[in-house]
């Protein structure tokens, strides 16, 4: 479970392996992906584009978004099945 209080602001991303591994562990405790993007967006990383299929993040400090597809990237992924 999610602290209520917890500052993502504060989240620090290296790269999108780093940000891959986080929404993977944050799936754990919530409850679809537009609670992901939400979170992400408070955390400064930019959605340039999303799909049923896929999502891309934009970090600040790099000059293209990546595309994250499957799974938890997905709008119909029911997230309880991560659990």
């Amino acid at each position: 479970m999610l602290p209520k209080n917890h500052n993502f602001k504060t989240q620090i991303f290296k790269d999108y392996e780093d940000i891959n591994k986080f929404c993977h562990d944050l799936a754990l405790n919530l409850q679809n992906r537009d609670k992901l993007i939400a979170i992400l967006r408070q955390s400064g990383v930019e959605i340039t584009r999303k799909n049923e299929n896929y999502i891309s993040l934009k970090l600040p400090y790099y000059k293209k978004a990546h595309r994250f597809k499957g799974g938890i990237y997905e709008a119909r992924t029911n997230y309880a099945d991560f659990k």
